[in-house]
């Protein structure tokens, strides 16, 4: 007699990986990055969704990860924006 069964294989769902972002370029200029060049999911594609920010330029993020970063005309200094990632089960900010 033969019956098929669903057996647990154990595997789950592994945790994505993130590694921090940080970005330096010369002001008045437009930057293009990935912010998830460094991160990855071992068993699905992840993707980025901007949560807030920046406040001093203005940002384009695509859920791929790769955005475009404008700062205001002439400002100088740090700026942040915030994002989370998702592989479709877990996710991050």
């Amino acid at each position: 007699m033969l019956e098929d069964r669903n057996a647990p294989n154990g595997l789950g769902n592994s945790s994505p990986f993130a590694a921090d972002d940080w970005f330096e370029f010369l002001h008045d200029t437009t930057l293009f990055a990935n912010l998830l060049s460094n991160d990855y999911g071992p068993d699905d594609a992840i993707t980025a969704q901007r949560v807030s920010g920046p406040t001093n330029g203005a940002l384009t993020l695509k859920a791929d990860g790769s955005f475009t970063y404008t700062s205001n005309t002439h400002y100088v200094g740090p700026d942040s924006f915030t994002y989370t990632w998702s592989d479709g089960i877990a996710s991050t900010a």
